[in-house]
């Protein structure tokens, strides 16, 4: 199928309004990134909920002394801190303060690579990173000669693990999703491009607390009791980094910066489930034209505002439009093959619910006019205004000739306001603006999709 150009490959030229978007297409630093990019945490960090946070976690009791007798039963002494006892630890005291690695272990548990995620992977390999740095610098702190050493190597053994096992897991969905649309392309960049990453952040983040001691502002204080509190010091690490670096350079030895790799993640995730129920989950297989119109559409105004928000390489640019010019062009043969096939399926009886071939042409106009809503000056009124003419088409194929024979078009299949197609939309502008740092919420919908309201 012919996609417009303005699809697969002209993204960037959108021009989209009143300068919300910094442009970024005319960048002279490719693989430049801002902190925002990596961490968005200090635009929602509250230190005294943080504060909070790290009292009751001093407070919690721990077991010490734990010994196995020969009969199985188990013995330990129970240790729990008092406000007073929390609020007298000073820095000294850290010698005698154990490092609370279940803590770590159950965060980094939390930390994988998947579809629902993969949008999250800067902040993801932030956080791994600012976590080896400040446990690095707590075990410094706390133990001397050969302890030290084996604290730092179960620290490299935990954290380094984890890192290679999501970097296994991104490249390999990475891998696929290339390799779904046509574009063949070596996993293994991925893989090393997101440990280079991470070993670039960690240094960042080691040397910005040699070159700051008193990072959180809490030596000296009566909030020195902060410092036995790793958590809420890798917090503050991040929060305090990301303040004083709003951008940070970096990029891969093969030229894959981080915009990249979060790109490629949000594109999985707002892609992975489109068109799921041609052959597959049968939820979606009776769509008809106008729905999956606007549900293709729709991901390719997500598209247009993932390439836009993103400073992405040009050739990772241009192995995107290609991969996702495929994946519409997919989608809408996979939809078509469909309704050919049940035309042929000798145990389909009822021929006359897939009489009427699949219009592929008129899915891609629908296409093109729904990313073009990302230009107009009202994009609710805009959006209105396409969505109502395309539910007028459909009511009237429910109520004429062939067309109101067919399964696609009967309306316990309908699914204009079950889809919840603006909220999922909306849910995804909220997310970019998150991830990118940028006020996204001109792109917000307003108006709700409404089978029995189409006046204009």
């Amino acid at each position: 199928m012919k996609i417009n150009p303005f699809i697969t490959g002209n993204y960037h030229s959108i021009n989209l309004k009143n300068n919300t978007i910094v442009d970024r297409q005319n960048s002279k630093s490719k693989g430049h990134f801002s902190t925002s990019t990596f961490s968005t945490q200090g635009l929602f960090y509250k230190q005294d909920f943080s504060k909070e946070q790290a009292m009751q976690r001093a407070k919690e009791p721990i077991f010490v002394n734990v010994i196995k007798q020969e009969d199985g039963t188990i013995l330990f002494d129970r240790k729990q801190l008092s406000d007073e006892e929390v609020l007298s630890l000073r820095e000294s005291d850290l010698k005698n303060v154990d490092v609370n690695w279940g803590a770590l272990e159950l965060h980094l548990a939390g930390l994988q690579a998947s579809y629902t995620s993969a949008d999250q992977i800067a902040y993801n390999l932030d956080y791994f990173a600012s976590e080896y740095a400040e446990y690095s610098s707590q075990i410094n702190m706390r133990f001397e000669g050969q302890e030290r050493m084996e604290q730092l190597q179960k620290l490299d053994g935990m954290i380094y693990s984890s890192v290679e096992k999501y970097a296994n897991e991104f490249a390999e969905m990475a891998g696929n999703f290339f390799s779904e649309n046509g574009m063949n392309i070596d996993g293994d960049q991925f893989k090393d491009t997101i440990i280079e990453f991470f070993e670039q952040r960690k240094n960042a983040y080691t040397s910005f607390i040699q070159e700051n001691e008193n990072y959180a502002g809490v030596k000296g204080t009566e909030d020195e009791w902060l410092l036995s509190d790793i958590q809420y010091m890798s917090e503050q690490l991040r929060y305090t980094f990301t303040n004083q670096h709003s951008d940070v350079d970096f990029i891969s030895s093969n030229g894959m910066n981080i915009d990249d790799l979060v790109a490629v993640g949000t594109i999985m995730k707002e892609t992975k489930h489109i068109g799921s129920g041609f052959g597959g989950v049968s939820y979606n297989k009776h769509k008809s034209e106008e729905e999956f119109g606007v549900e293709l559409g729709l991901s390719a105004m997500k598209y247009a505002l993932i390439m836009e928000n993103y400073d992405v390489t040009e050739d990772m640019k241009t192995s995107l439009n290609i991969a996702f010019g495929n994946f519409l062009g997919n989608q809408n043969e996979r939809a078509s093959n469909y309704v050919a096939e049940m035309q042929k399926d000798p145990f389909v009886r009822d021929k006359e619910s897939y009489a009427v071939n699949w219009n592929k042409e008129f899915v891609t106009n629908i296409i093109n006019k729904m990313v073009h809503n990302l230009k107009a000056t009202d994009i609710n009124q805009s959006f209105k205004e396409d969505i109502n003419i395309l539910i007028e088409l459909y009511k009237n194929k429910t109520n004429s000739g062939k067309t109101s024979q067919l399964s696609r078009y009967h309306d316990y299949h309908n699914t204009w306001e079950e889809a919840h197609y603006v909220d999922d939309w909306n849910r995804f502008v909220d997310g970019l603006s998150y991830q990118a740092g940028i006020d996204l919420k001109d792109y917000v919908l307003e108006y709700q999709i409404d089978l029995f309201n189409t006046m204009i």
